[in-house]
């Protein structure tokens, strides 16, 4: 069973009268009873069960709701219901809401685990309704709920959409399905874990194939060929849906991780997005230079480099021949906080004890030096009670903590063995082998001296990994072979197949957001190195995904400004090699001159053959003008808390508030009301009533409650009918588009202009109301 929580064993035995060195032991936490038994933390309906069962499961070890009848739904795939729901980009949604039973200081964990889950995927969005306002969405139990018998427990989902399941707590919102998260198990890797469960996944451990990798266990091995989604991935031991306590073939350890894996992640797109939303792509990945515990090559993540959780089983992703991780220093030059994995904590500095650095734990436990011991993990600050000692090291290897207690192979020499490493603060620099394309099962990657580029080398157990004979060894050093233009998830790349042209180039500035996209194998076409590339200044550089090397404006380092035009912005900027503005140079250039103006929808390239020169192999683009659009909305709510649309036959009563918002969807750009006018929808007779005009109330009954502030303006009137028209009343408002501290708006009863004509649009909406 995978064990999710700790708790201390024989902690007050441990503390002996002479103080004598005492091993304090590990134990599962009683009240971790998520697993409860192979599938202990999934709950299952009536048809799910007999879904398994007809597939030659045995769900004896299942928990089964019986009160639920529903049958499956249009959208079931196998053994669990999709959620479907899309947003206004087209990803599907996945509401969440947090009862007030969930700790507070653990609230923004979930949101966070959940925003890196989201990324993760593509597709899916974990959207946050603290008003439950959509119509299906998960509904969270924390630490202390009870359901309506006055008990509660566990860390448990349902797998997959399931509507109305919810496992004897009536208090959960029609539509809506329980999940429950107690403190422990959010802080050992429940939040991913229960949500995958709540899109649809099983445990790792149920695959077909465990015997492949395990010993033979009755709770492994659970799903049947026939009932397998397979996607072509090795069974990862370090996948987030894995359980503890089995045992491998190979006589190794694995544990598994606190989120989920990118292997996880690849499996959800698969099984989500591959057929029908594949236009969200999957984020930029690498690869582990190390296989696995079941010598499987792993994918990882780049947003996962550095982020202080190992995700490679060399810890490759945490600093090492893919990526350069930065850590904050302590006076003395050693790192101001550390990662010890037997706990899962990061410790701070804690000032110098026995001439090295020491380091306190959020739970009172101390990373200490001890002459004659090693790094001592004690109890708590200055105890004899220890979890592990490492053994000795040389005194006089300084002050900082040694490097070999990160090393996944080593064994500390006294109690627990765990890994310690410095705490990073999120400043990276991938490097070559990152984009290498190194066969990781027999060779590994070495990055050159000055970091241009990297070699293949034959690992010590595949001496001929390359095909040849083994020979004397080279008096001269191999070469290095040149960085290849190829996204992290790719291992090759032929330039002589690229059907692109720098000419094919994709610009966007849409809602106020500048993107370039370069066809990476055009690039290297022209022998132009993707890291020497850079947007505007030295410090904006791109980032390779999925065979583009793409410029965001927004992205750290980049900054480009918009001029403002009467009644335009114009994003004008230039995309560079280094050193292309030099008075001489012998190296390939290029220089894209790139324009964007935000006004209507277009993405385009240039016609072949326009603005194109070329000189010495240095390539000059003169994009023009690119066009952008903003994305507004104007919706009909009859609440002033915003939160649900009124349905399209909803009618005011007069003389009801009727509250109008208008928003710039996913911009940064704010919305101001200029004018406001009301008409039958029929149009008969010419009739109008306006409602704003010059940024201000002309109305008496109409109020602006927010314009030139943020992205949404809004404001309310009372609901009238024309005295000649019985029609539904129509409601057209022009609005600018305007950057903050430049919107119009209105100043005792008087409009003040901004300094700049921004952007008009008009936009429209229709209201019922009756005497």
């Amino acid at each position: 069973m995978r064990k999710l929580a700790f708790s201390l064993f024989g902690y007050l035995s441990a503390h002996l009268a002479d103080h004598q060195p005492a091993q304090v032991n590990i134990t599962e936490d009683p009240h971790a009873d998520w697993h409860n038994g192979p599938h202990g933390d999934v709950i299952l309906v009536e048809w799910q069960r007999q879904h398994l069962q007809d597939l030659g499961y045995n769900t004896s070890t299942y928990n089964i709701d019986y009160s639920i009848t529903h049958t499956r739904g249009l959208q079931a795939e196998g053994t669990f219901t999709k959620w479907s729901k899309l947003n206004s980009d087209g990803k599907i949604i996945v509401p969440y809401y947090l009862e007030d039973t969930v700790t507070e200081n653990l609230r923004q964990t979930i949101h966070d685990e959940l925003a890196d889950f989201s990324y993760s995927i593509g597709c899916i969005e974990m959207v946050y309704d603290p008003d439950l306002s959509n119509g299906n969405g998960l509904y969270v139990l924390g630490e202390t709920s009870v359901d309506d018998n006055g008990s509660g427990s566990g860390c448990w989902s349902y797998v997959g959409m399931c509507p109305n399941c919810k496992n004897g707590y009536s208090r959960v919102k029609a539509g809506w399905q329980a999940l429950r998260l107690p403190d422990w198990c959010i802080g050992q890797g429940g939040v991913h874990h229960e949500f995958l469960h709540a899109i649809g996944l099983l445990h790792e451990q149920d695959r077909p194939d465990f015997e492949d990798h395990f010993e033979y266990s009755a709770d492994g091995g659970s799903i049947t060929q026939e009932g397998w989604f397979n996607t072509g991935h090795t069974l990862e031991p370090s996948s987030n849906l894995m359980y503890s306590g089995f045992k491998l073939k190979n006589g190794r350890s694995y544990s598994s991780h606190d989120l989920l894996t990118t292997t996880d992640a690849v499996q959800v797109w698969k099984q989500y997005c591959e057929a029908d939303f594949s236009q969200f792509p999957l984020p930029n990945m690498t690869t582990c230079p190390t296989p696995d515990v079941v010598d499987a090559i792993r994918p990882v993540f780049v947003h996962r480099l550095c982020d202080s959780r190992p995700d490679c089983l060399g810890l490759e992703d945490e600093g090492s021949e893919l990526v350069r991780c930065e850590s904050d220093l302590n006076s003395v030059g050693c790192c101001s906080s550390v990662y010890m994995s037997l706990f899962g904590h990061e410790c701070v500095d804690n000032g110098i004890v026995n001439g090295k650095v020491s380091y306190l734990c959020p739970n009172g436990n101390q990373l200490r030096w001890e002459n004659g011991q090693g790094w001592y993990n004690s109890v708590s600050v200055g105890d004899g009670s220890y979890y592990s000692i490492s053994g000795l090291f040389d005194d006089n290897s300084g002050t900082c903590v040694h490097e070999k207690l990160s090393d996944p192979d080593f064994v500390w020499g006294t109690g627990h063995s765990q890994q310690v490493y410095c705490v990073r603060n999120g400043e990276k620099t991938l490097l070559p082998c990152a984009y290498s394309d190194c066969d990781f099962t027999v060779s590994k990657c070495m990055n050159s001296i000055d970091e241009s580029g990297f070699t293949c080398v034959c690992r010590d157990d595949f001496q001929n990994c390359d095909g040849e004979d083994p020979t004397e060894p080279p008096t001269e050093p191999p070469e290095t072979t040149d960085l290849p233009e190829t996204t992290p998830e790719s291992t090759t790349s032929d330039p002589g197949n690229c059907k692109e042209t720098i000419e094919d180039s994709l610009i966007s500035c849409d809602k106020g957001h500048l993107i370039i996209d370069l066809p990476l194998c055009a690039l290297q076409e022209n022998n132009l190195d993707p890291s020497a590339i850079f947007m505007g200044t030295q410090s904006c550089r791109g980032e390779v995904i999925r065979g583009y090397l793409v410029f965001d404006a927004q992205a750290k380092g980049c900054s480009v400004n918009p001029d403002k035009r009467n009644d335009k912005l114009i994003f004008n900027t230039v995309v560079r090699t280094a050193g292309s503005n030099s008075v001489i140079t012998r190296s390939p250039g290029l220089e894209l001159l790139l324009s964007c103006v935000l006004n209507t929808t277009q993405t385009i390239s240039l016609d072949d053959g326009a603005g194109l020169n070329v000189n010495v192999n240095h390539i000059y683009v003169d994009f023009g003008e690119e066009q952008g659009s903003f994305d507004i909305e104007m919706a009909v709510f009859n609440s002033s808390d915003f939160a649900v649309p009124a349905n399209l036959d909803h009618v005011f009563n007069v003389p009801d508030n009727v509250f109008i918002a208008i928003s710039n969807w996913y911009s940064p750009l704010f919305i101001a009301i200029e004018k406001c006018v009301a008409f039958p929808e029929d149009r008969e007779n010419q009739l109008e009533y306006v409602l704003i005009k010059n940024s201000c109330e002309l109305d008496a009954a109409t109020t602006i409650l927010s314009s030139g502030s943020s992205p949404v303006a809004s404001f309310q009137f009372e609901a009238f009918q024309f005295t000649q028209s019985t029609s539904p009343i129509s409601i057209e408002c022009e609005i600018s588009v305007c950057e903050a501290d430049n919107c119009n708006v209105c100043e005792n009863r008087r409009r003040r202009r901004s300094l700049n004509n921004s952007h008009t649009e008009k936009i429209k909406a229709t209201i019922i109301a009756q005497p």
